[in-house]
């Protein structure tokens, strides 16, 4: 038997091409009460959020696309969801403060 009473937190990573951002796909009670999207330059060492009209149970599968990032449950079963880059480049992202990246 086993008993997990963690939340989880990231549901996600997926990243826009080689040296593209990371995304990471964050869990409900993360940053709300809905999933949220994080937008992670590792290079410039800031990271961005925005609220996903998602519903998030559970596992969830993100995967990039030419033209956008695509969301699945993980068995595939259900609906599945599709946002363009262009979509995403134009959302009102919002700084996350409190990160710190180690040296």
């Amino acid at each position: 038997m086993h008993l997990f009473l963690g939340v989880r937190a990231v549901l996600a990573l997926a990243q826009n091409g080689p040296g593209g951002p990371l995304y990471a796909l964050l869990g409900s009670g993360i940053a709300g009460e809905t999933c949220a999207l994080d937008r992670i330059d590792w290079e410039e060492r800031w990271v961005e959020r925005i609220s996903l009209n998602l519903p998030c149970p559970g596992r969830v599968t993100m995967a990039p696309g030419r033209d956008g990032l695509f969301f699945a449950a993980w068995n595939g079963q259900g609906e599945r969801r599709f946002v363009s880059w262009t979509a995403l480049d134009g959302a009102k992202w919002s700084t996350v403060k409190e990160v710190v990246f180690a040296p």
